[in-house]
């Protein structure tokens, strides 16, 4: 199966679709979070986290085939916590702003494909910048995705004339 990663050309700020060539290398850029982890040199390109120029890239599944496309939003648990200061502030700000951008995307596209929101996961308030526990929040979020996806609402579907895997940014899938 084709698999389609999204990563961040740093000097144009553009999204590049990395589609052959090493996965290794492909995911580590698609994951690279400016200021947390260093750029990735793939040809002449220093890429990072594909989330910077497209934080759900719905319209480049679409524009690689897909035909349903399956997206686990990031959810914030910790949005539930108190802000004690800016900083939380400004995080409740741009997690808003995501989920804006998200309901956006999901409308402008939702007529060329079948678009699913997957649930977001039901876990601790862990802050994005803590990894201290993506094992566990990958695990819940992979028993949550297969509890939808084996629901009674999927026997009625017609199943996907193409399936494109599109690689979200890790926070994407984990945070």
């Amino acid at each position: 199966m084709p698999d389609h990663v999204v990563a961040t050309d740093l000097k144009t700020g553009h999204a590049v679709v990395l589609s052959s060539g090493p996965a290794v290398p492909a995911l580590l850029a698609s994951t690279a979070i400016p200021g947390v982890f260093p750029p990735v040199t793939i040809g002449r390109r220093e890429l990072v986290d594909g989330g910077v120029a497209d934080m759900t890239p719905i319209a480049t599944a679409i524009d690689q085939g897909a035909t349903h496309v399956y997206v686990l939003p990031i959810g914030y648990p910790w949005l539930r916590q108190e802000r004690a200061n800016a900083f939380g502030m400004a995080l409740q700000a741009l997690a808003r702003v995501v989920e804006q951008r998200l309901s956006i995307e999901v409308a402008a596209h939702r007529h060329a494909a079948d678009i699913r929101l997957l649930p977001t996961i039901d876990g601790p308030a862990v802050s994005p910048a803590d990894f201290s526990r993506t094992p566990e929040l990958i695990e819940r979020a992979y028993r949550a995705t297969r509890k939808y996806l084996s629901g009674p609402h999927e026997a009625d579907d017609t199943p996907p004339k193409r399936i494109v895997q599109l690689a979200a940014p890790l926070r994407q899938r984990v945070a």
